[in-house]
C-alpha cells in the first residue's frame, strides 16, 4: 500500500472529519424524506439514528485503537456503510 495513503487511512482525525461529516449528510438526507410531517414522533428516528450510529462508530474505532494500530478504518468505513443503509431505510420508510 502506498505510505502517504496508509498514513491518510490510519489517522485518527480523518477518521472522526469522515464519521462526523457523514452524519451531517446522512441526517440531512434521511431528514428529507417524503411524507415526514405525517410521521410523528416516529419522524425523530430520521434525525436521532444517524448521529447515534456516528457516535458508536466514533466509540469503537477508539476501543480498536487501544488493542490494534493498523487497519482501524475498516471501522470508519463499516459505521459510514451501516449509516448508509440506515438512513436510505429510514428515508424509503422501511425501517
Amino acid at each position: 500500500m502506498n505510505p502517504k495513503l496508509k498514513s491518510i487511512l490510519e489517522d485518527v482525525w480523518w477518521n472522526i472529519g469522515i464519521v462526523c461529516t457523514s452524519i451531517f449528510v446522512f441526517t440531512v438526507f434521511a431528514m428529507s424524506a417524503p411524507d415526514l410531517d405525517r410521521a410523528g414522533l416516529g419522524g425523530l428516528a430520521n434525525l436521532f439514528f444517524p448521529g447515534l450510529i456516528g457516535v458508536f462508530t466514533i466509540i469503537i474505532y477508539f476501543l480498536t485503537r487501544i488493542f490494534a494500530n493498523e487497519w482501524n478504518w475498516i471501522i470508519t468505513l463499516a459505521g459510514v456503510v451501516f449509516m448508509a443503509y440506515v438512513s436510505t431505510m429510514l428515508f424509503f420508510d422501511r425501517f
